[in-house]
Parts: C-alpha cells; sequence; structure tokens
C-alpha cells in the first residue's frame, strides 16, 4: 500500500491528474454553458503553453547556474592548493593563528 501512495503522490503523477481533471472540467462547463468546446480547448491549450515557457525557463536557468558552477570549480583548481588556503585566512582569524604559530 505504501508504495501505491507513492506512486500516486510523485508530483508528476499530480501533474497529470490535475491537468485531465482540468480538461474535464472545461469541457463539461463549456458543455453546460453551451459554448463551443473549441474555446475549453484553447483555455487548455493555452495553460499547457503557459506550463511549457515556465519550464523551458526553469531548463535554461538551470543550464547558466551550472555553466557557472563549472567555470567557478575550474578557477578553484586552476589557483592550485597554496593559493586556495591564503585566498581563505580570514582576517579575523590572522591573529589568532599567528599568536598560535608562536608557541
Amino acid at each position: 500500500m505504501n508504495r501505491f501512495w507513492t506512486i500516486v503522490l510523485d508530483p508528476r503523477v499530480l501533474v497529470v491528474i490535475g491537468l485531465a481533471a482540468l480538461a474535464a472540467f472545461l469541457f463539461i462547463g463549456a458543455d453546460v454553458l453551451a459554448v463551443a468546446g473549441f474555446w475549453a480547448a484553447l483555455g487548455l491549450a493555452l495553460i499547457l503553453l503557459v506550463w511549457l515557457i515556465v519550464w523551458v525557463v526553469k531548463r535554461v536557468r538551470a543550464k547558466r547556474a551550472a555553466k557557472a558552477l563549472e567555470q567557478a570549480i575550474d578557477q578553484q583548481g586552476a589557483l592550485g592548493l597554496p593559493a586556495l588556503k591564503t585566498r581563505l585566512s580570514w582576517p579575523c582569524c590572522a591573529s589568532a593563528c599567528k599568536r598560535r604559530s608562536r608557541r
């Protein structure tokens, strides 16, 4: 039973169920209000188009972020370990580090 709920509550399955319910309500509403099914289909297509645009924008942003992360990692690798240690030494800790090294 746990596996069933895991599958049903997966976000992708919920999206499909939600879109199917929305389509059903649009077409039932169009039938009750005597509006052409064309307008219900057009509304559903518009919602799907907006969803597709949001999905594409998220993908583009994720690719840009991944590229920026890759460049940052490459820059750190090019600096080498000694340069990285000097860049990570904080001014607030510098005096404490000097006192420890004198002991």
